[in-house]
């Protein structure tokens, strides 16, 4: 790996950091220059400005939910097509517990995300299939944005990683299966 790849996926990996502690916000590029022993100046090299920054810190994730979509869109009965988003949703959940919190609860990133509105739009219709009530729609919507759990509810730490994923899958396919 050449050292500008690893100076960028430092100031990634710091950023998510920061984003998970302050928020997006409320974290400065300063902040992650200083974070990392560097100037300013270096990160700017690296990103032009701070929503360059948020957008690589998101593109596991979104990348992520976009091979979600499609392996479910592969499936032509609802209940596996909401078994592939509600498992691959835990997946992601688990292993990225700090962007998912980051991703999923800061106003400024929501807006970001607004970019990728169709994706999270699609893969909202396959859990709640066709024609959902009102209570339906509520719980997926609870669902979907409970996925924040593991990554900011104290409760949860001591769980391992499949006890979480069996919850997560649990519940996902109680509310949308």
């Amino acid at each position: 790996m050449s050292a500008e790849l690893s100076t960028r996926d430092r100031i990634v990996d710091v950023s998510l950091a920061l984003f998970a502690k302050n928020g997006v916000h409320g974290t400065s590029l300063q902040m992650i220059a200083n974070e990392m022993g560097v100037t300013k100046a270096a990160v700017y090299y690296h990103f032009r400005s701070k929503d360059g920054i948020v957008a690589a810190v998101l593109e596991p994730a979104i990348t992520g939910l976009q091979s979600l979509v499609e392996a479910a869109r592969g499936t032509s009965e609802h209940e596996d097509r909401v078994r592939t988003v509600v498992e691959g949703l835990a997946d992601g959940a688990i292993a990225n517990r700090s962007l998912y919190a980051v991703m999923l609860s800061d106003v400024a990133v929501i807006s970001l995300v607004r970019s990728e509105g169709s994706l999270f739009r699609e893969m909202r219709e396959q859990l709640l299939g066709d024609n959902p009530d009102p209570i339906r729609r509520v719980k997926v919507g609870m669902f979907l944005t409970g996925l924040v759990a593991p990554a900011v509810d104290e409760t949860l730490r001591d769980l391992s990683d499949e006890e979480i994923h069996r919850g997560i899958v649990a519940l996902g396919m109680e509310v949308a299966g």
